[in-house]
């Protein structure tokens, strides 16, 4: 897992994969997430709140301190590896399972473990997310994670 993303690449990536988990498993707490993540044409969430998370989660796995990257700016310049961004997706779900206290978004949180050698212990899921940033790096679909509205 090579691939370098842009943070916002990174974020469309994971709207990406989440939207394959929530085709095949709806919920409620999951189609949430996805409304409050859909990005407006100014390249944030519908809910601003969600990018802070997105960029807490990405400086706790780069190390970096919040004084650092500004959390409500989009740096398009530092690119993350699709590991990194595995890992920002895992914190991200985890704190906002946290806040709604959703037993749906555990139930995604036990599909992306990773070994203790940093592997993801899932092969469909290694599959989903690998196929998820790709889709993204080939820009198939440049609004993916899109309001429609703005497509």
């Amino acid at each position: 897992m090579h691939n370098q993303l842009t943070q916002l690449q990174a974020f469309r990536a994971m709207i990406k994969f989440l939207d394959n988990y929530y085709e095949k498993k709806p919920s409620d707490d999951l189609g949430l997430l996805l409304g409050e993540m859909q990005l407006q044409d100014d390249n944030k969430p519908a809910d601003s709140a969600t990018w802070s998370y997105w960029i807490d989660s990405i400086n706790k796995v780069t190390h970096q301190t919040n004084n650092q990257q500004n959390n409500a700016s989009i740096d398009l310049h530092n690119t993350l590896s699709s590991l990194e961004i595995f890992k920002a997706m895992i914190d991200f779900l985890e704190v906002y399972r946290d806040q709604i206290k959703s037993d749906d978004i555990q139930v995604i949180l036990n599909d992306l473990l990773l070994s203790s050698n940093n592997k993801i212990m899932n092969t469909m899921t290694k599959h989903k997310w690998l196929e998820s940033v790709n889709y993204i790096l080939n820009d198939q679909d440049p609004t993916y994670g899109y309001f429609q509205i703005f497509r």
